[in-house]
This record gives C-alpha cells, structure tokens and sequence, in this order.
C-alpha cells in the first residue's frame, strides 16, 4: 500500500478531485476532516493539512488551517485576513480573535 506519506497524500489528492466547487468543498470537509484524523491516529503521525474553505455554523464562509494530532484531536485556525481572490469570488471573511491571542486554535477532542 505504500508508505505513510504515500497513503496520506493520495488520500488529499482523492478528496481534492471530488471538491472543485464550493458546494462540493463545504458538503466534504466534515469528512475530510474525519478521514485525516482517522489517518493521523491510525498511522501515529501528526499531520498539517494546510488550509480548507469551510462554512461555519453560522452560514460564513472561512478559510480554516487544520492540524491533525496522533492522539486523535484536531487544531483549527481560521485566517485573520483574506485576499481579495478569496473575499470577491467565494466571499470568504476573516476570522476573529474573539479574545483569543492571536496565536491561540480552536481545538476539538479525539473522536
């Protein structure tokens, strides 16, 4: 099957492919997120996923950076400051610090 880093990036390749459009991108980053931690757990590797748009539970648009750790939990980030090639087309707003200092992440626990 190949190596771990072989696994993981043709696993991000597949998930690539199937989300060209916005509908298709916020209809599968629940599961792509389910699918990477699955592979950071599984594998006992940490994995930096970059950064995704996502729809947030408040019907905004996000540009949100993943971390995947081994044991299971996920860090998140949204981008403070998009470009305007992310706020005209897909009208993706910057995240808020809510309090936070600016180095702080959302955190979720293991699945």
């Amino acid at each position: 099957m190949g190596t771990v880093t072989d696994r993981v990036r043709i696993a991000s390749v597949q998930w690539q492919a199937g989300a060209l459009d916005a509908a298709g991108v916020f209809a599968r980053i629940s599961a792509f997120a389910d699918h990477m931690r699955m592979l950071a757990a599984d594998n006992g590797i940490n994995i930096i996923a970059g950064s995704h748009l996502v729809l947030d539970d408040d019907g905004v648009a996000r540009n949100r950076s993943f971390v995947f750790l081994r044991d299971g939990t996920t860090h998140m980030r949204d981008k403070l400051h998009p470009t305007p090639t992310e706020t005209e087309p897909w009208k993706v707003k910057g995240g808020a610090t809510r309090g936070r200092s600016r180095t702080s992440v959302m955190s979720l626990p293991p699945a």
